[in-house]
């Protein structure tokens, strides 16, 4: 369970997080801090990768991320629990502002190699807007819950490493996104997710059984 929390550190890492500091300039401060939203709705469409968690950093930078003829369209519905928040680096005097806590209900349509449907539900913790240039910006979101699909995944591996085999229909659900946005269109925003469904090494399901999937798409705020 520790490679796998390593391996989320380094996707976050490569997706180019950072540690923003209390003494940040004045131009930092406006853009940290300013997403206004409560309510939003996100359609991604998403190809398998055929790696495992711990790994896929590795795969990702090198470009040796394979992926398999199968499938998904996901539409999701996410209401912001806890808007802004700060939270302190310890024995740093660092901050990490602008932070929110999130709620995420999905439906995910699957085709290809499997042919099924899914839903999933998680808490989402999302960080700050990140800067970038000429108004565009960035923040990470890190979300943890439950996958279910309603019929046995025929692509992904059972408990004796053969595909559709014993396949698990419950899985631990995890999801890492780097979410765009510009100011001249604030409530529009373009994603990339990671979509991961494990066992946790073994704690809900056998390991090595699960799948990742590797997509993008586009967020709209409602409210």
């Amino acid at each position: 369970m520790g490679n796998c929390y390593a391996g989320c550190v380094r996707f976050l890492l490569a997706t180019g997080v950072g540690i923003v500091g209390t003494g940040c300039s004045d131009a930092v401060a406006d853009v940290l801090g300013t997403r206004d939203r409560t309510w939003f709705l996100t359609v991604v469409g998403a190809q398998w990768s055929e790696t495992r968690l711990p790994t896929f950093p590795y795969n990702l930078v090198t470009g040796r991320l394979r992926a398999d003829g199968t499938y998904f369209v996901s539409g999701a519905v996410s209401r912001a629990i806890i808007p802004q928040f700060d939270i302190p680096v310890p024995a740093t005097g660092w901050t990490l502002p602008g932070n929110s806590l999130e709620a995420e209900v999905q439906l995910v349509k699957h085709w290809g190699f499997q042919d099924h449907i899914e839903g999933t539900a998680a808490l989402v913790l999302r960080s700050g807007e990140i800067p970038v240039f000429e108004g565009l910006s960035f923040n990470v979101a890190w979300g943890n819950g439950l996958s279910y699909a309603f019929s046995n995944p025929a692509y992904e591996f059972g408990p004796d490493g053969l595909r559709g085999i014993g396949s698990r229909r419950l899985q631990y659900y995890m999801g890492f996104e780097t979410e765009w946005t510009h100011t001249s269109l604030p409530k529009i925003h373009l994603v990339t997710k990671l979509h991961h469904r494990s066992g946790i090494y073994g704690i809900i399901s056998p390991q090595r059984t699960g799948s990742n999937y590797l997509g993008a798409g586009i967020r709209v705020d409602i409210d």
